[in-house]
């Protein structure tokens, strides 16, 4: 792959790291902090991939912003999940009370 390609998927990561952080923290300052402090690497890493193409990139930061981005979306994945789970299961239980008003009230 061409190191461009390799900025690009960086960038990609980072970017929506930061979107989700911005969501919980408010403030694109505090989730790039934040999200630098997730994959353990500089913040100013993260603030270059946010505002400019950086010139060089280790790899321990590229793979450590792969990781949190692969582990943030088995998270979100894992709680859609659990969210539609639960909404079947709400469904399920409040189906015959809907059936038995519906009844009620045709009688």
């Amino acid at each position: 792959m061409k190191r461009h390609r390799y900025m690009d998927m960086a960038r990609n990561w980072a970017g929506k790291l930061i979107h989700w952080e911005t969501q919980k923290v408010g403030h694109t300052k505090d989730a790039i902090v934040a999200v630098a402090q997730k994959c353990g690497i500089p913040h100013g890493t993260i603030w270059c991939l946010r505002y400019r193409e950086p010139k060089d990139m280790v790899c321990s930061a590229f793979f450590a912003l792969r990781d949190a981005y692969f582990a943030e979306m088995k998270r979100r994945a894992h709680r859609r999940d659990v969210l539609r789970a639960r909404k079947e299961a709400e469904d399920t239980f409040l189906a015959p009370e809907s059936i038995i008003r519906r009844q009620h009230v045709e009688v």
